[in-house]
């Protein structure tokens, strides 16, 4: 359901309207065993994001699991930005 409403956000409103939202809060570290929450959540934000019918790209992924551990009172910081495309040799 997350992955659902950070893609609408994405799609449909102004950057400006849901960037509040994903300010960091929560100061816990949070851990499952051996594997640290943060990287349980994101196998399973992965997985779903594959599964449903409509593409979700890299930054709805990100958004829903910084509010899955946020709500887990994990604190969890998403840094958006662009990488350089990579330089073509050849044709």
């Amino acid at each position: 359901m997350r992955l659902t409403l950070a893609r609408l956000l994405v799609d449909q409103l102004p950057m400006r309207y849901w960037r509040r939202h994903l300010e960091a809060t929560g100061g816990g570290n949070g851990g499952t065993g051996r594997q640290p929450l943060g990287r349980t959540v994101g196998r399973v934000v992965g997985r779903v994001a594959r599964r449903l019918p409509f593409e979700a790209l890299c930054l709805p992924q990100a958004m829903a699991a910084q509010w899955m551990l946020r709500r887990r009172g994990v604190s969890a910081h998403l840094w958006i930005g662009v990488g350089r495309p990579a330089r073509r040799v050849g044709p």
